[in-house]
Protein backbone atom coordinates (compact mmCIF):
# COMPACT_ATOMS: atom_id res chain seq x y z
CA UNK A 1 0.00 0.00 0.00
CA UNK A 2 2.99 2.51 0.98
CA UNK A 3 4.41 1.73 -2.40
CA UNK A 4 1.30 2.68 -4.21
CA UNK A 5 0.94 5.75 -2.42
CA UNK A 6 4.10 7.06 -3.07
CA UNK A 7 3.73 6.20 -6.51
CA UNK A 8 0.65 7.98 -6.78
CA UNK A 9 2.13 10.97 -5.29
CA UNK A 10 5.26 10.92 -7.50
CA UNK A 11 3.04 10.74 -10.09
CA UNK A 12 1.34 13.66 -9.46
CA UNK A 13 4.41 15.98 -9.03
CA UNK A 14 6.05 14.67 -12.32
CA UNK A 15 2.71 15.34 -13.97
CA UNK A 16 2.40 18.97 -12.93
CA UNK A 17 5.91 19.63 -13.62
CA UNK A 18 5.29 18.52 -17.20
CA UNK A 19 2.44 19.01 -17.94
CA UNK A 20 1.53 20.67 -21.20
CA UNK A 21 0.38 24.15 -21.13
CA UNK A 22 -0.77 25.22 -24.55
CA UNK A 23 -3.54 27.42 -24.98
CA UNK A 24 -6.68 25.66 -26.67
CA UNK A 25 -7.58 26.03 -29.76
CA UNK A 26 -10.78 27.38 -29.37
CA UNK A 27 -11.15 31.40 -29.49
CA UNK A 28 -14.11 31.07 -27.60
CA UNK A 29 -12.98 29.08 -24.55
CA UNK A 30 -11.45 32.48 -22.57
CA UNK A 31 -14.90 32.64 -20.58
CA UNK A 32 -14.90 29.10 -19.04
CA UNK A 33 -11.22 29.38 -18.12
CA UNK A 34 -12.08 32.34 -16.42
CA UNK A 35 -14.98 31.18 -14.53
CA UNK A 36 -14.27 27.42 -14.29
CA UNK A 37 -11.16 25.78 -11.89
CA UNK A 38 -8.91 24.04 -14.31
CA UNK A 39 -9.26 20.14 -14.05
CA UNK A 40 -5.70 19.73 -12.18
CA UNK A 41 -6.77 21.98 -9.51
CA UNK A 42 -10.06 19.65 -8.19
CA UNK A 43 -7.54 16.73 -8.54
CA UNK A 44 -4.65 18.20 -6.45
CA UNK A 45 -7.32 19.40 -4.26
CA UNK A 46 -8.82 16.02 -3.55
CA UNK A 47 -6.10 14.44 -3.15
CA UNK A 48 -4.21 16.77 -1.14
CA UNK A 49 -7.44 16.57 1.62
CA UNK A 50 -7.61 12.77 1.17
CA UNK A 51 -3.50 12.79 2.41
CA UNK A 52 -4.16 16.13 5.10
CA UNK A 53 -7.03 14.11 6.60
CA UNK A 54 -5.15 10.87 6.89
CA UNK A 55 -2.02 12.47 8.74
CA UNK A 56 -3.41 15.86 10.12
CA UNK A 57 -0.83 18.65 10.92
CA UNK A 58 -1.79 18.46 14.54
CA UNK A 59 -0.78 15.24 14.93
CA UNK A 60 3.02 14.08 15.93
CA UNK A 61 4.39 11.38 12.93
CA UNK A 62 6.36 9.01 13.96
CA UNK A 63 6.57 6.92 10.77
CA UNK A 64 8.91 8.32 8.44
CA UNK A 65 6.55 7.45 5.67
CA UNK A 66 3.91 9.09 6.39
CA UNK A 67 5.99 12.27 7.22
CA UNK A 68 7.60 12.13 3.62
CA UNK A 69 3.77 11.53 2.16
CA UNK A 70 2.31 14.26 3.94
CA UNK A 71 5.15 16.72 2.97
CA UNK A 72 5.22 15.55 -0.20
CA UNK A 73 1.75 16.76 -0.99
CA UNK A 74 1.61 19.84 0.96
CA UNK A 75 5.03 20.99 0.22
CA UNK A 76 6.33 19.26 -2.77
CA UNK A 77 2.68 18.82 -5.04
CA UNK A 78 1.68 22.28 -3.69
CA UNK A 79 4.64 24.13 -5.14
CA UNK A 80 4.51 22.56 -8.51
CA UNK A 81 0.88 22.75 -8.49
CA UNK A 82 0.87 26.28 -7.91
CA UNK A 83 4.31 26.51 -10.52
CA UNK A 84 1.38 24.94 -13.05
CA UNK A 85 -0.97 27.40 -12.76
CA UNK A 86 1.22 30.33 -13.04
CA UNK A 87 2.17 28.97 -16.33
CA UNK A 88 -1.73 27.93 -17.54
CA UNK A 89 -1.94 31.55 -16.32
CA UNK A 90 0.58 32.99 -18.76
CA UNK A 91 -0.60 31.11 -21.29
CA UNK A 92 -4.26 31.21 -22.16
CA UNK A 93 -4.06 34.96 -21.26
CA UNK A 94 -1.11 36.40 -22.73
CA UNK A 95 -3.04 39.08 -24.50
CA UNK A 96 -5.26 39.52 -21.94
CA UNK A 97 -5.68 42.28 -18.55
CA UNK A 98 -4.29 41.38 -15.91
CA UNK A 99 -7.60 41.25 -14.08
CA UNK A 100 -8.28 37.92 -16.57
CA UNK A 101 -5.39 36.12 -14.89
CA UNK A 102 -6.10 37.31 -11.24
CA UNK A 103 -10.03 35.61 -12.11
CA UNK A 104 -8.21 32.63 -13.37
CA UNK A 105 -6.28 32.23 -9.95
CA UNK A 106 -8.39 33.08 -7.65
CA UNK A 107 -11.27 30.65 -8.91
CA UNK A 108 -8.85 27.77 -9.09
CA UNK A 109 -7.25 28.74 -5.13
CA UNK A 110 -10.76 28.85 -4.07
CA UNK A 111 -11.62 25.29 -5.75
CA UNK A 112 -8.94 24.38 -3.33
CA UNK A 113 -10.10 25.81 -0.12
CA UNK A 114 -13.68 24.59 -1.33
CA UNK A 115 -12.88 21.38 -1.20
CA UNK A 116 -10.54 21.33 1.65
CA UNK A 117 -13.66 22.90 3.79
CA UNK A 118 -15.77 19.75 2.22
CA UNK A 119 -13.55 17.24 3.70
CA UNK A 120 -13.16 18.64 6.99
CA UNK A 121 -9.71 19.92 6.69
CA UNK A 122 -10.55 23.85 7.19
CA UNK A 123 -8.15 24.02 10.14
CA UNK A 124 -5.27 22.95 8.18
CA UNK A 125 -2.45 24.46 7.39
CA UNK A 126 -2.68 23.90 3.76
CA UNK A 127 -5.83 24.94 3.93
CA UNK A 128 -4.72 28.70 5.65
CA UNK A 129 -2.00 28.75 2.90
CA UNK A 130 -4.64 28.73 0.14
CA UNK A 131 -6.49 31.16 2.15
CA UNK A 132 -3.95 33.48 2.32
CA UNK A 133 -3.56 33.07 -1.89
CA UNK A 134 -7.12 33.71 -2.50
CA UNK A 135 -7.06 36.78 -0.40
CA UNK A 136 -4.05 38.40 -2.28
CA UNK A 137 -5.97 37.51 -5.50
CA UNK A 138 -9.30 39.09 -4.44
CA UNK A 139 -7.22 42.22 -3.16
CA UNK A 140 -5.73 42.36 -6.77
CA UNK A 141 -9.21 42.20 -8.29
CA UNK A 142 -9.87 45.26 -6.85
CA UNK A 143 -6.92 47.04 -8.01
CA UNK A 144 -7.03 46.15 -11.08
CA UNK A 145 -11.02 47.15 -11.50
CA UNK A 146 -9.54 50.52 -10.11
CA UNK A 147 -7.03 50.94 -12.66
CA UNK A 148 -10.02 49.79 -15.10
CA UNK A 149 -11.89 52.45 -14.01
CA UNK A 150 -9.92 55.54 -12.17
CA UNK A 151 -6.15 54.87 -12.72
CA UNK A 152 -5.51 58.05 -12.63
CA UNK A 153 -6.76 58.94 -9.59
CA UNK A 154 -5.23 55.94 -8.28
CA UNK A 155 -1.98 57.26 -9.39
CA UNK A 156 -2.00 60.74 -8.32
CA UNK A 157 -3.07 59.59 -4.77
CA UNK A 158 0.00 57.21 -4.50
CA UNK A 159 2.35 59.71 -6.11
CA UNK A 160 1.07 62.43 -3.61
CA UNK A 161 1.89 60.49 -1.18
CA UNK A 162 5.30 59.39 -1.88
CA UNK A 163 6.37 63.01 -2.49
CA UNK A 164 4.41 64.25 1.11
CA UNK A 165 6.21 61.52 2.62
CA UNK A 166 9.42 62.32 1.09
CA UNK A 167 8.76 65.81 1.73
CA UNK A 168 8.33 65.86 5.37
CA UNK A 169 11.67 63.52 5.93
CA UNK A 170 13.65 65.52 3.76
CA UNK A 171 13.04 69.00 5.70
CA UNK A 172 11.26 68.16 8.85
CA UNK A 173 8.61 69.98 7.96
CA UNK A 174 4.98 68.77 7.99
CA UNK A 175 3.07 71.96 7.37
CA UNK A 176 0.66 71.92 5.08
CA UNK A 177 1.49 75.13 3.28
CA UNK A 178 5.20 73.35 2.11
CA UNK A 179 2.78 70.08 1.11
CA UNK A 180 0.14 72.50 -0.89
CA UNK A 181 3.26 73.44 -2.95
CA UNK A 182 3.29 70.03 -4.10
CA UNK A 183 0.28 69.64 -5.75
CA UNK A 184 -1.13 70.96 -9.03
CA UNK A 185 -4.35 72.68 -8.23
CA UNK A 186 -5.60 72.57 -12.03
CA UNK A 187 -4.37 69.08 -12.02
CA UNK A 188 -6.40 68.26 -9.21
CA UNK A 189 -9.33 70.22 -10.76
CA UNK A 190 -9.26 68.02 -13.90
CA UNK A 191 -8.87 64.28 -12.33
CA UNK A 192 -11.80 65.25 -10.17
CA UNK A 193 -13.91 66.38 -13.15
CA UNK A 194 -12.45 63.49 -15.15
CA UNK A 195 -13.89 61.21 -11.94
CA UNK A 196 -17.13 62.92 -11.76
CA UNK A 197 -17.78 62.43 -15.20
CA UNK A 198 -16.96 58.87 -15.26
CA UNK A 199 -17.99 57.71 -11.90
CA UNK A 200 -21.15 55.00 -11.61
CA UNK A 201 -22.44 54.68 -8.17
Amino acid sequence: IWTRIRFLVRANIESARKANTNKPSSSNSKGPLIYFPHFVTRRFAELAATVVSLFPDDEELFDARERDVRRDVTETLRDEFLALLARLSREYFAASATKDRVVFLANNYDQVVTVLDERSCSHSELRKFFDVLLARQREAYVDATLDEGIASLVEFVKKTERLFTNNAKGDGSSSSSSSASLVDPDYVHSLARAFSAAWEP
